[in-house]
């Protein structure tokens, strides 16, 4: 994933390395660029490319070996620290429901075109919901099958924010198993599998952290693509996970509702609770 300059990966993926390992020489960014990014840069533009981060003080050449500009790290930082604090002290292009009663609904062209707002959105409540965990149903454990990078950035947000994730899956079948499985695998979630839905189909796709209900209605359609593969997959060898995910993409209109609703938001709390316990 390219988390520095999506909009160049070599550059952002030369960047991300030097951040884990200051030090190495040319020879061993180039091997760790095919290794963990599958990209293969001829020795020459390689060459080049590091020059022009260089040139432009983003990083040191010094004996063979290569490390970040600690000047432009700690430019970097403050950016981002102001930033953040920037985002959090004030409100941004969303309106977020404040006061009881209100809501905020926002609509895309497909789940995934949905993801980065609603990403935005959840650390935004994170951050104002004084709450220390946020707790989730979904009709089958969808998001760590079908997008997990997109659901790990869903965690990073949260840990930063100390909030804790519990999910609670709406089906007990192979496939929503090793979804819970993978998320178990992370030190700030938790989550399990129920034979029987506990809000009796109310919510396919459903969250709460404080006072706040999340909400992802997806048409029925598109949910039902999702489910045939948890009704009729029993193992990973037959699981087509390329074909699950293009399903995220598939054009169909979906809604996050966010509604300030203390008493709903407790009463679907109550449900996961319950089912994690």
């Amino acid at each position: 994933m390219y988390i520095i300059d999506p909009v160049h990966p070599p550059q952002s993926a030369i960047l991300q390395i030097l951040a884990r390992d200051p030090g190495i020489t040319q020879q061993e960014l180039q091997e760790k660029l095919m290794e963990e990014y599958g990209l293969s840069i001829e020795e020459k533009n390689l060459y080049a490319k590091l020059g022009k981060l260089q040139k432009h003080q983003l990083i040191l050449r010094s004996k063979g070996r290569l490390s970040l500009n600690m000047r432009w790290i700690d430019s970097m930082a403050q950016f981002f620290s102001e930033t953040r604090d920037n985002y959090h002290e004030h409100c941004d292009m969303f309106d977020l429901p404040r006061k009881a009663g209100q809501s905020l609904s926002v609509s895309a062209s497909s789940i995934m075109a949905l993801e980065p707002t609603w990403q935005h959105l959840s650390a935004r409540i994170a951050d104002i919901a004084g709450d220390s965990v946020r707790y989730a149903f979904t009709r089958h454990a969808y998001f760590m099958l079908g997008i997990p990078e997109e659901e790990q950035k869903f965690l990073s947000k949260y840990k930063a924010s100390g909030v804790a994730f519990h999910l609670v899956a709406g089906g007990d079948t192979f496939l929503d198993r090793h979804g819970i499985t993978q998320l178990n695998g992370q030190d700030n979630a938790k989550g399990s599998t129920t034979k029987k839905d506990p809000f009796d189909g109310r919510y396919a796709i459903v969250s709460v952290c404080g006072p706040f209900v999340q909400e992802c209605t997806v048409p029925e359609g598109i949910l039902g693509h999702l489910d045939h593969f948890f009704e009729t997959i029993t193992d990973l060898k037959t699981f087509r996970c390329e074909l699950f995910t293009e399903i995220f993409s598939m054009s169909a209109q979906v809604t996050l509702e966010i509604r300030h609703d203390a008493k709903e938001a407790e009463r679907i709390r109550k449900g996961i609770k319950k089912e994690l316990s």
